[in-house]
């Protein structure tokens, strides 16, 4: 197995070049490594790490399509790559990166409207399940905070779905809010995911965003679990695990999750349209998707 740290010195061969970019222009990042396959024994280079949580997670194209890492400690890394290369294959390349215990994270896109999705604690259950994000939208200098309308607040621990500690919503200073505008001026159309640390924001990476939806589509909720194609699927929340189901329907309706999570992202390039809505819907019922309002609109005696 190959290890190369990421740093400035080196070739942008790899897929980690964004990390690359964001070390030129002064942007924190942890500290990170690129392991290549095909793996070996010697992982003598390990002991040289400092003795904390570290992230093993492939890299962004592969994570967006399902698939899985972990935290682990220091003496558990061997076995926890060597876990994730057996469930996924020998040929994918896995980032490990120091786990930063952040006070907030968050997803970014960044175009000629500013758009953040952030929680309290890590951005895990932002990107992979559901939870309630806080929203900030800055257009033309001027910055509109809301929060996703959904029924609890959530967040992310232990791959458990538990209630957010920080209240209502997860706020933003504003010189974290200063250095996210400069970050989303760096990186132009892009989707960057952050955390922050005691005021210090960290870069953790970014992806192209090659198609988006904005459609609207009328048919009947099926609820996940279903065989066959599916017409509006309705599921829990917005986790990547459920894209087999839905790349099978015309329509998908989460009842918690963000509109920058892996599978909305996903959805927006097979230009399916998704919405978030926590309402009670009945299996069969007639509804209308509305992407670009972010609205499902109920239809009479649709039973």
């Amino acid at each position: 197995m190959t290890i190369k740290h990421i740093s400035l010195a080196e070739p942008k061969t790899h897929k980690l070049k964004t990390m690359k970019e964001a070390l030129k222009l002064g942007y924190n990042i942890p500290e990170s490594y690129v392991i290549i396959p095909p793996i070996q024994d010697d992982f003598s280079f390990v002991s040289s790490l400092e003795d904390c949580d570290w992230l093993i997670r492939p890299s962004i194209e592969e994570s967006r399509a399902g698939l899985r890492g972990g935290i682990c400690r220091r003496q558990q890394i061997l076995s926890s790559v060597n876990e994730v290369l057996r469930y996924h294959g020998k040929d994918v390349q896995l980032v490990l990166q120091k786990y930063i215990h952040s006070d907030r994270a968050g997803i970014m896109l960044s175009s000629d409207e500013v758009y953040i999705e952030c929680v309290c604690g890590a951005g895990y259950g932002l990107t992979r399940a559901g939870i309630k994000p806080a929203v900030y939208q800055i257009k033309e200098g001027n910055i509109t905070m809301s929060v996703i309308k959904q029924e609890k607040k959530y967040q992310m621990e232990n791959a458990k779905i538990v209630e957010n500690p920080c209240g209502e919503y997860s706020s933003l200073s504003k010189e974290l809010l200063d250095e996210l505008i400069k970050m989303s001026n760096d990186f132009k159309n892009k989707v960057i995911e952050w955390c922050s640390k005691g005021g210090q924001l960290y870069f953790l990476e970014y992806w192209n965003l090659t198609g988006t939806s904005n459609q609207a589509v009328k048919g009947r909720v099926t609820y996940v679990g279903r065989s066959g194609q599916f017409d509006i699927l309705l599921l829990p929340n917005a986790a990547i695990s459920f894209f087999p189901d839905v790349i099978r329907s015309r329509g998908v309706i989460a009842r918690m999750g963000g509109y920058l999570s892996h599978l909305a992202i996903n959805c927006y390039e097979k230009r399916i349209p998704f919405v978030i809505s926590d309402d009670d819907y009945q299996e069969g019922e007639l509804v209308f998707l509305d992407e670009k309002e972010k609205k499902v609109i109920r239809l009479r005696n649709s039973l």
